[in-house]
């Protein structure tokens, strides 16, 4: 499993190179990391509401 610090930097590098980069949830032990009891899409959606009109670009 990667470290907190090489997906930062991995999320960094794609942005970088101007790819989209969007949190997502995690499924631990078989529950999503959103804490919803019944979440039927555990680790497949994002952390962030609005992800779509918070992203942040880095322009090379």
């Amino acid at each position: 499993m990667s470290s907190d610090s090489d997906l930062l930097n991995n999320a960094l590098n794609y942005a970088g190179m101007g790819w989209r980069v969007v949190p997502i949830h995690s499924p631990l032990r078989g529950v999503c990391s959103c804490r919803k009891p019944n979440c039927k899409r555990a680790g497949k959606h994002p952390r962030i509401r609005q992800w779509t009109v918070s992203q942040i670009r880095i322009t090379t």
